[in-house]
């Protein structure tokens, strides 16, 4: 019993658990420049793989930015969590890389949009929200680009630029479109979330060479019925 609880001590990377609760603590309790660079010392000493997860960290960067100082310490356990797991995955110190890269991407897209949502309503549509709305795509696309190199190595740079770039111009649009409805700014995070992973599932499923019209088009019937529900909010919601 001794022996296999010092084996699992063991396998603990201790160094990124030190480095991801400085880094909430930090965002926690100190300006979020501080904790940003705190942040980029972390990431980019090693310097290993760093350019292949930079959208990664450009959108965690984007999160704790959006979210300090008003995110609590839930928000902190998450950043120190998202941060744990992509320092590991980066640094391929995680044997499960492949299935910790998911659950980060989607974690840092939802809080990403989140936070964007947020802020386009603070500032309005067209006094900043568009801006707002197009650099938070501008990191949106990144992270794709990230996600899809990672995943799908093989594949031909121009491809994963070019279906990250659709992916992240189609949310943008639809964002944009979302903000007019008279509708809550988490109803429509939820809306362009699930459309980003149905989007990014389709060039997922293209790229194993698993993409079906009927998987398509069950996509879409489910898409368009959320957007009836959420449209159907727009009566009563303020």
């Amino acid at each position: 019993m001794e022996t296999k609880l010092k084996s699992n001590l063991k396998q603990i990377h201790w160094s990124l658990v030190i480095k991801a609760t400085v880094t909430g603590l930090a965002w926690l309790f100190l300006p979020w420049g501080i904790a940003a660079a705190l942040a980029a010392v972390f990431y980019f000493f090693p310097p290993f793989r760093a350019a292949l997860f930079g959208g990664h960290f450009i959108a965690f960067l984007s999160v704790s930015w959006f979210f300090h100082p008003v995110g609590g310490f839930f928000l902190a356990l998450i950043l120190s969590a998202t941060f744990f797991m992509m320092l590991g995955i980066k640094d391929m110190l995680f044997i499960t890389r492949k299935d910790l890269m998911p659950i980060l991407t989607w974690t840092l897209v939802f809080f990403l949009l989140g936070g964007a949502a947020r802020h386009a309503d603070a500032l309005a549509l067209w006094s900043g929200g568009i801006m707002g709305t197009a650099l938070t795509h501008g990191a949106l696309f990144l992270l794709l680009l990230g996600f899809f190199r990672f995943r799908f190595p093989a594949f031909p740079l121009t491809q994963c630029v070019a279906f990250s770039g659709l992916v992240s111009l189609l949310s943008f649009e639809l964002s944009l479109g979302l903000q007019f409805l008279a509708i809550g700014p988490w109803v429509r995070v939820g809306a362009l979330f699930f459309f980003v992973f149905i989007i990014a599932e389709w060039v997922h499923a293209h790229f194993r060479g698993r993409l079906s019209r009927e998987a398509i088009l069950r996509s879409v019937f489910i898409f368009s019925a959320v957007m009836v529900f959420v449209l159907g909010l727009t009566e009563w919601m303020p």
